[in-house]
């Protein structure tokens, strides 16, 4: 939908469909598939890793965490806040700070996990943008055919065929670029 007319230009220029479309996916694959599959693999590992070293570190003393923790506590607005809160309920500063510290432990050892299994669904992923740059590249060089097949083996007559193949490409046109 979107790489179509430039197929369509490059063809006009005399290069074959099967060399445009091999050039159309290489350049996509370049310019966004792999970038994007790089930045999430790359921010996972790093959070992964960030993640880890905070579980090991709330493991090894039970009270990390309580760096950043008692900063933000002693911090001005915050303490405010606090002051205000066991004003109104039966609770200390220190057990909120210890709330806030084992929260932090609990949340990091979850997203820890989360992350974990999302790297195992890694080889899936990869094995996913594999099938779908080689899709690309087929229904460029193939995609003309394939329409000529839908339609003459179309239920429907010529016109109403042609109307539901332009009102597809309107759609998927809109998912993609809206």
């Amino acid at each position: 939908v979107v790489i179509l007319p430039l197929l369509i230009k490059l063809e006009r220029r005399n290069v074959s469909s099967k060399l445009g479309s091999a050039l159309l996916t290489f350049g996509l694959t370049l310019s966004v598939l792999l970038p994007t599959a790089l930045l999430l693999f790359i921010g996972v590992k790093n959070g992964l890793q960030e993640l880890q070293s905070l579980r090991t570190s709330a493991a090894a003393s039970p009270d990390s965490g309580s760096d950043w923790v008692g900063s933000l506590v002693e911090s001005p607005r915050i303490h405010g806040l606090l002051e205000w809160i066991t004003q109104w309920f039966p609770i200390k500063i220190d057990e909120l700070a210890d709330s806030a510290r084992d929260f932090v432990r609990t949340t990091g050892g979850r997203l820890t996990d989360l992350l974990a299994a999302w790297l195992t669904q890694l080889p899936g992923a990869v094995m996913g943008l594999a099938i779908m740059v080689v899709s690309i590249f087929f229904f460029l060089t193939d995609g003309r055919e394939l329409m000529k097949f839908i339609r003459r083996n179309s239920i429907f007559k010529p016109r109403e065929t042609d109307q539901v193949m332009h009102a597809m490409a309107n759609i998927c046109r809109s998912v993609v670029l809206a």
